[in-house]
């Protein structure tokens, strides 16, 4: 399920963009320059939010395998 999930993130970061650039190139193409803008200004926010997650999903894991 988890491979699953990570191939549709990945091919719909991919395909989406190129339907754009197919139905309106230039509005695409400055929908693509902001959102790429707004990665790199936001990189560790995006990585604190996925640690974060992730120790989450960890203590819950932990916590469910001493209740059981």
């Amino acid at each position: 399920m988890l491979i699953l999930a990570f191939t549709v993130v990945q091919f719909t970061l991919i395909e989406v963009p190129l339907v754009g650039y197919l139905l309106a190139p230039e509005r695409t193409r400055v929908r693509v320059e902001d959102f790429n803008r707004w990665f790199a200004t936001h990189l560790r926010q995006i990585g604190e939010v996925i640690a974060i997650a992730i120790g989450i999903y960890l203590v819950v894991r932990g916590i469910a395998n001493l209740v059981d």
